[in-house]
């Protein structure tokens, strides 16, 4: 084990968003609506985008142009998902479905 992340070869900034990450997470566990749901997820996975394409090289751009899209589309459908349940039960609580 490292008692300085530096000497591990780890940044500063990668283990902040990594921290913001976690967080992210953390929230998404704790949520209770379909509205904080969202955003938890959302803001885990713009910083994961950012930790894909860490290393600035071509490969590791790509993919993390790649992994923006797909959850671009795939954000698009839980939107999708979400408004069609509130169209169903008027409520965005998951307490609220039934």
């Amino acid at each position: 084990m490292y008692a300085d992340p530096s000497e591990a070869g780890v940044s500063a900034s990668t283990l902040m968003l990594v921290g913001t990450v976690l967080f992210f997470m953390l929230v998404l566990i704790e949520s209770n609506n379909f509205i904080a749901l969202y955003v938890a997820l959302e803001g885990m996975s713009l910083l994961l985008f950012v930790l894909t394409a860490q290393p600035k090289t071509a490969v590791s751009v790509e993919s993390g142009l790649k992994y923006f899209f797909q959850s671009s589309f795939a954000s698009i459908l839980l939107l999708l998902g979400i408004a069609l349940v509130f169209a169903g039960v008027q409520d965005f609580d998951f307490v609220g479905i039934r």
